[in-house]
């Protein structure tokens, strides 16, 4: 769209994905490729936005907790978003589908698929506000932006006070 413009638009993944990404050039040459573990510093300080497609669903709170807090600590308070893609599950009726897939996260992988309260009790653990979700259960697919607060700001419950 604008080819004068450096690309700002990272793909981070582990070190062999983005070697096949780049023998099977299925990513376009604007976008910058970066090796990146989710378990270690976000390298990207400052950015717009960062991006988790099915990623928090994999791992258990303690792990999750330690790979928002990597990208938390490079996010800019007031202005960087987290978006998160991933399931949110009613807290009360969500789909039999959606609870064998629960069970099976559990089973295979020690994650979880979480409720939306469970989402935000995982958000306010690490000091991170939800400022929007879309795709609200009992649909399970939902993107959460989430933002670190100013420090002057209150955070109860994902609001500003």
């Amino acid at each position: 769209m604008y080819p004068e413009e450096a690309s700002r638009l990272y793909l981070e993944d582990l070190g062999e994905v983005i070697a096949d990404a780049d023998a099977k050039s299925i990513v376009p040459d604007a976008v910058n490729k970066l090796e990146y573990n989710f378990f270690t510093p976000q390298p990207v300080k400052d950015a717009r936005a960062y991006y988790l497609h099915y990623i928090i669903h994999d791992w258990s709170d303690g792990s999750a907790r330690e790979i928002l807090q990597m990208q938390k600590s490079a996010m800019k308070p007031g202005y960087s978003k987290l978006l998160i893609y991933d399931h949110v599950l009613d807290d009360q009726k969500c789909p039999s589908s959606a609870a064998a897939y629960d069970i099976a996260m559990m089973v295979h992988l020690c994650g979880q698929e979480r409720t939306e309260k469970q989402w935000l009790a995982l958000f306010d653990s690490v000091g991170l506000r939800v400022t929007k979700l879309w795709g609200k259960p009992p649909g399970t697919s939902s993107v959460i932006e989430l933002e670190v607060p100013l420090s002057w700001e209150t955070n109860i419950r994902g609001l500003s006070l």
